[in-house]
């Protein structure tokens, strides 16, 4: 099972849907399972978030604790997030607009699979590796990541706990166009201040 295989059975379970529902992420899992991949061949490829990020130790304890079904989990959210991600900005950055959004569209997804409690471990996981340089970056990640998990928690749902993602996105732009997500004065400068993202403009 090469990554072409593995990028090739998330696309299927995409065709034609806003969502991956636990039934494709069945049929994903199962495409896979017996594929003798070990987790250090296939952590990175399918469960870090964002541009050049590999997963922490933090983050790699938590998918032993929880297994299998966890990563895949994690590959549809991060799919999704970072999908929508582009449509809205046409990029995944890192520190600015888009960042905020895909970190919040990250963690509502992870809501729905995983359940908000495991979300937010998740989330606080993703940032235990931080050095103290990055401190403005762990309050802006974890502002997001609760606003994500709020916001799924806040909205509609169809009767299996999903949220179509374009519903998702489309509140998400509203509170980050709103000022409710935080973003970098200057995403170049992990210095800089933190703002509220009311200068932020999806497309």
């Amino acid at each position: 099972m090469t990554e072409a295989d593995i990028d090739s059975a998330l696309e299927d379970a995409l065709e034609g849907e806003d969502y991956i529902t636990n039934n494709q992420l069945e049929t994903i899992n199962n495409s896979l399972t017996g594929s003798n991949l070990s987790l250090e061949e296939i952590k990175n490829n399918w469960c870090a978030i964002g541009p050049n990020y590999e997963l922490n130790s933090c983050e790699i304890a938590l998918i032993e604790k929880y297994g299998d079904a966890v990563k895949f989990s994690l590959f549809a959210s991060k799919s999704i997030a970072e999908k929508w991600t582009k449509l809205k900005f046409g990029y995944n950055g890192r520190n600015d607009c888009s960042d905020a959004f895909r970190h919040a569209m990250f963690n509502a997804n992870n809501a729905f699979y995983l359940g908000a409690d495991v979300a937010k471990e998740f989330g606080d996981a993703h940032e235990c590796a931080n050095t103290a340089d990055l401190n403005f970056e762990v309050v802006m990640d974890l502002h997001n990541n609760a606003k994500g998990i709020s916001i799924y928690n806040s909205l509609p749902k169809n009767p299996n706990g999903s949220i179509p993602s374009h519903t998702l996105a489309d509140e998400i732009c509203k509170q980050l166009e709103n000022g409710e997500l935080k973003v970098f004065s200057d995403p170049t400068d992990n210095q800089s201040s933190l703002i509220s993202s009311n200068n932020c403009e999806c497309n």
